[in-house]
């Protein structure tokens, strides 16, 4: 086996400063090293697996959750990323702690259900106030669908009832939304929201509809009348036989209010580990169970402790094993801008609204170059997504002039922002990868970009004056490098035109 071409040094977590001083350990991961660099995104992810004895496996388990991973070369940092998550196997039974399930700063949005302005909505504390002089008003528990009682009218005139209530406060550009359940006995009647001098909203119930029903009225929220307004059930035609209704559990509701409880933060996970936010959004929730959902969260997720699987199956003596497995995922730090949510942003250009969004993780990213891009970009109604998602669809939407565009976090965690070049970067020539000068390119400084193939001679030339139209020519978008293959003699090199998101 070659000797290993590149080092790989595990680092103390950026939080708690990092270290010049990390540990080399190159010889416990070398065989099964693998990483990818994107295009967009840059030092993408990397896996391994620990070889080593149980208690160095152990140690890193329970301490090593976020600590930095950089792999270099003469100095040259070709990979860097963090320790997101792992997995120990002991006798057949896999733990996991892992940074892509921890929450440790949460939002509950909701909608918080209307008050009902009617204090004495079913009867409970006395019949409803008459209206006219109808035959018989009182509670009745012969019918009732809210509590025990229901207010039980009786009349043979034109514009007797009872008024529900005749002062609720209402405000200009409100909705409120009003209902009613009836048992229709006999009788036309008629549901009314009023005001002075004017019906506001109303609805009958013909002698053909008998029976039960719900009734409903609105006032809408381009309404422009504050101040009182009056609700009412009246009959509004006499007939042979007294009309007669029972009628119960009254709404007088404002509309649904849109709430958040503010963000929700576990501090102490914070400061160990970063801020990982997530939204979660809810209907129908008082204050009080939206906290208390937040607080759950936190409770569930703030940290990430040891996972255990949900079943266990207990191996036969033949297949247990001598020692642990240990394996590991590390991720690059544009994977930390996923752990933030959009603030507020207006209308601006592609490399403006680039600049803001990387500063959402100052913690773990700092702006290296950030190309100037004159492409006004929109990110309004786009508001509770992750600071990630914009970053790859501004880059993906290009230029004005439809140019490529590229962004990644690289060495030293800096981010880049920059048109992707024109310019012919590395040739697949003879079966073997060349620079752009045309000498031997080592697969681990292999980067996305523009490759020409000369093998392919099957054209008669470019179908057009355009660079991709060039069938020798493609934008390879991902760069993976397996370590372990290339100590065993392969290129350990492979390319993707396609990255993932």
């Amino acid at each position: 086996m070659q000797i290993s071409p590149v080092n790989l040094i595990l680092s103390n977590s950026v939080l708690k400063g990092g270290s010049s001083m990390g540990q080399n350990i190159t010889e416990r991961l070398q065989t099964t090293w693998k990483r990818s660099i994107q295009s967009i995104g840059g030092f993408w992810s990397a896996t391994a697996k620990w070889e080593g004895a149980d208690y160095e496996k152990e140690k890193l388990f329970l301490d090593c959750l976020g600590y930095d991973l950089q792999e270099i070369t003469n100095g040259e940092t070709t990979w860097q990323g963090y320790l997101a998550e792992m997995t120990l196997t002991r006798q057949g039974v896999p733990y996991r702690r892992s940074l892509l399930d921890m929450i440790n700063r949460v939002k509950v949005k909701y909608t918080k259900p209307g008050t009902n302005l009617i204090t004495n909505p079913s009867c409970e504390s006395a019949a409803w106030d008459a209206f006219g002089t109808p035959t018989t008003r009182e509670r009745s528990t012969a019918w009732a669908t809210d509590g025990s009682y229901s207010c039980h009218v009786v009349t043979n005139a034109y514009g007797e009832g009872v008024t529900i209530q005749s002062a609720i406060t209402i405000v200009a550009g409100r909705q409120y939304d009003i209902s009613i359940m009836v048992n229709v006995i006999q009788g036309e009647w008629r549901f009314e929201v009023y005001r002075t001098g004017e019906v506001i909203d109303s609805t009958d119930v013909q002698r053909t509809d008998l029976g039960i029903h719900e009734l409903s009225l609105s006032i809408s929220e381009d309404n422009d009348y504050a101040g009182s307004v009056g609700l009412r059930l009246y009959c509004m035609e006499p007939t042979a036989d007294p009309a007669e209704i029972y009628a119960d559990g009254v709404t007088f509701n404002t509309a649904p209010d849109a709430a958040d409880t503010g963000w929700q933060n576990d501090t102490d996970s914070q400061a160990e580990y970063g801020v990982a936010e997530e939204i979660i959004s809810q209907s129908g929730m008082t204050d009080a169970a939206a906290l208390a959902m937040a607080q759950t969260e936190l409770t569930k997720y703030g940290w990430p402790n040891v996972q255990t699987p949900q079943t266990i199956n207990i191996l036969s003596r033949g297949d247990r094993r001598e020692g642990d497995t240990l394996e590991l995922v590390f991720l690059g730090y544009c994977h930390t801008l996923r752990n933030k949510y959009l603030t507020l942003m207006a209308q601006d250009d592609s490399s403006v609204l680039i600049d803001a969004l990387v500063d959402t993780q100052p913690s773990f990213i700092t702006p290296g170059s950030i190309q100037t891009n004159t492409l006004e970009f929109n990110p309004v109604e786009k508001t509770d997504r992750k600071a990630w998602d914009m970053i790859r669809d501004i880059v993906l939407a290009g230029d004005a002039s439809g140019n490529r565009w590229e962004f990644g976090v690289y060495a030293d965690r800096l981010a880049y922002y920059n048109q992707a070049s024109a310019v012919v970067e590395m040739y697949l020539r003879n079966g073997e990868l060349l620079d752009g000068s045309g000498g031997r390119l080592e697969p681990w400084r292999a980067q996305p970009g523009l490759i020409q193939i000369d093998d392919f001679t099957l054209f008669s030339g470019p179908t057009s004056s355009k660079l991709y139209d060039d069938p020798r020519k493609s934008y390879m978008e991902v760069v993976n490098f397996d370590l372990g293959a290339w100590l065993n003699g392969d290129s350990g090199l492979s390319f993707g035109r396609e990255g993932s998101s």
